[in-house]
């Protein structure tokens, strides 16, 4: 039993690394096959995230908890350089990342408001 449970968590890993979950069911398939922590290779941006979006205590941001964010604003104190990893903040609809260094424009979700 638990070689399945691993195996299925092993392929919803490769589904989000592979898949862009902008248009998909990222809760269904994390309620399906379990929640796994999203990559958040920024430091800055990794740290703020936990602080209002981690609500399983875990202190890093999954795939259930990442569905249900639909704002993000940054603290603007110019640290987070990058926001690679908001696309799977697929129900994303508003974004403030002011006074932030920003050094490219990461994928963003496709339910971002203009």
């Amino acid at each position: 039993m638990r070689m399945l449970i691993m195996d299925k968590r092993q392929l919803f890993r490769k589904m989000v690394m592979h898949i862009d979950l902008g248009g998909g069911d990222q809760v269904g398939v994390a309620s399906h096959y379990g929640a796994v922590n999203i990559s958040i290779p920024e430091l800055a941006f990794k740290s703020y995230l936990p602080t209002y979006f981690d609500t399983d205590g875990d202190d890093e941001i999954n795939t259930l908890e990442a569905a249900k964010v639909e704002e993000i604003r940054t603290p603007g104190n110019g640290e987070i350089q990058s926001l690679e990893g908001i696309r799977l903040f697929r129900d994303l609809k508003y974004l403030t990342a002011a006074n932030e260094k920003l050094t490219a424009i990461a994928e963003l979700p496709k339910r971002l408001e203009a």
